[in-house]
């Protein structure tokens, strides 16, 4: 930690036998009720399907809602916790300050700050749309190049994770690829968006949920995603004791089960053990073939 991280990076001492890489993400869910006061008892995580954990969490669906939404908005930066809306207004600049202007100083070309900048703010209102290279490229004025060794600083600064489209999971789409924050607030802040409406935050979480589950209990497993040239995509596809798991967030109201159009062709086409559609409100678990598929509140 600290500043053995230079150390470790600039490749000056390999530290090899006396030292160990641990995945420190920003606080879960969980962890930000928790911090401000808020237990959830007798709910059985694991397990939310069990009759018991899922009437628990229905009867504090109101709460449960409200903080999520909190939560998307200013995320999980520990000091953010207690700060008002006007010290979360200085925290993200001074955030964006001290790493572009003290983080990066000596380890990138001088003209080329603002050109970082440009693309924080460029993948920040795309966050889960399918974007490649030569369009980053060809849209912000840089070259290819450039773009690749940016995306390259901000992948390993730890400040996005790109997620691709598999070969065997979508080679008609293979290239392009999807950018996610590790953190919604700072995406929103970059994004100069205040509400959580839009649909990207909430999927800008869900792939926190998941990336967390698989670096703490999966060895850091990957990611991917799935997309037909027609448009038809899922937005995750995680791979779990081997086994294919298809995630699609829907950030809207749902009052009965209806399967999306693309995880059923999904389904249809590949090997897909079970299912999952979060959604705002609605449980439920059907199946289609004999995949199980189940809808989840994103509480």
């Amino acid at each position: 930690s600290g500043s053995i991280s230079d150390a470790l990076v600039s490749g000056g001492d390999s530290m090899v036998g006396r030292m160990v890489r641990l995945p420190l993400f920003s606080l879960s869910f969980v962890e930000f009720l928790l911090s401000r006061g808020i237990e959830i008892n007798a709910v059985d995580l694991k397990n939310i399907f069990l009759p018991s954990t899922r009437d628990v969490l229905q009867e504090k669906t109101s709460v449960l809602s409200a903080q999520l939404n909190t939560y998307l908005l200013q995320r999980g930066y520990p000091a953010t916790i207690r700060y008002s809306p006007d010290q979360l207004k200085t925290f993200f600049p001074s955030i964006e300050a001290a790493f572009l202007e003290k983080d990066l100083l000596g380890k990138i070309r001088e003209g080329q700050i603002d050109n970082l900048r440009k693309l924080m703010i460029f993948l920040a209102k795309r966050v889960g749309s399918p974007v490649a290279v030569n369009n980053i490229a060809n849209e912000l004025g840089i070259d290819s190049k450039t773009v690749k060794r940016l995306l390259d600083i901000l992948r390993y600064s730890y400040w996005i994770e790109i997620v691709y489209s598999q070969t065997e999971y979508g080679s008609e789409f293979k290239d392009k690829f999807k950018v996610y924050f590790y953190d919604t607030g700072l995406r929103n802040f970059l994004a100069g968006e205040t509400d959580i409406g839009s649909g990207p935050v909430l999927e800008n979480a869900v792939f926190g949920i998941i990336r967390r589950y698989l670096s703490y209990f999966q060895s850091g497993d990957d990611i991917s995603f799935w997309r037909q040239y027609d448009g038809s995509e899922v937005d995750f596809i995680a791979h779990v004791n081997r086994e294919a798991i298809a995630i699609e967030v829907k950030n809207q109201k749902m009052e009965r089960i209806k399967f999306p159009t693309p995880v059923v062709r999904l389904i249809q086409t590949k090997k897909i053990s079970r299912a999952f559609i979060v959604n705002q409100n609605f449980w439920g678990e059907e199946k289609i073939g004999d995949v199980p598929i189940y809808f989840v509140p994103a509480y």
